[in-house]
């Protein structure tokens, strides 16, 4: 918690960086990666405790990113490598809103007629092209993303992981085992 003092500052900064716009939709993604890659340095240094600010900032732009019809797949990867460090951190701050992102549908989750399904879980359907991915999870304490960037051809693997990884059984609950 050596850089404690300076949480005000780093969150209007950050604020600021994800209200950032311009007509160059290119550098607005690279603003946005820089950020989740700046969240991710925070939360290694600074105790989650003192960053429970942040959260309205951050789920909107990962929900926001999730539910976008456009696919980007470097920012996709750099709000899914945070989302990953948060679920290995077993940050209090995020129970309450782990749901929102993965998780299997239960029935009291129903409101009305129409179930709530998980964002990266809604994602992953409407996203995932069937590939055959298997994976090893050998260190369960560590985030399992490892990709350092994307391309074209390495999408659909990195997204088949990321449904395998995220959509059941809860990565909380693969933790314990």
């Amino acid at each position: 918690d050596e850089y404690l003092e300076q949480v005000p500052l780093i969150l209007e900064r950050i604020s600021e960086a994800l209200k950032f716009t311009s007509s160059n939709a290119d550098l607005v993604i690279l603003v946005i990666q820089a950020v989740f890659f700046t969240l991710r340095i925070v939360w290694l240094s600074i105790s989650t405790f003192n960053l429970r600010f942040f959260w309205p900032i951050i789920l909107s732009k990962m929900i926001s990113t999730y539910n976008s019809n456009t696919l980007v797949p470097d920012l996709i990867l750099s709000v899914s490598k945070f989302l990953d460090l948060v679920l290995v951190l077993n940050c209090e701050h995020f129970y309450i809103h782990e749901w929102m992102f993965i998780g299997s549908f239960d029935e009291s989750m129903k409101v009305g007629t129409f179930p709530f399904v998980p964002y990266l879980q809604r994602f992953c359907k409407s996203n995932l092209q069937q590939i055959p991915i298997q994976i090893q999870i050998q260190e369960k304490r560590r985030p399992l993303i490892s990709i350092k960037s994307l391309t074209e051809n390495s999408f659909d693997e990195f997204l088949s992981l990321l449904c395998l990884l995220y959509t059941s059984p809860s990565p909380r609950d693969r933790q314990k085992s």
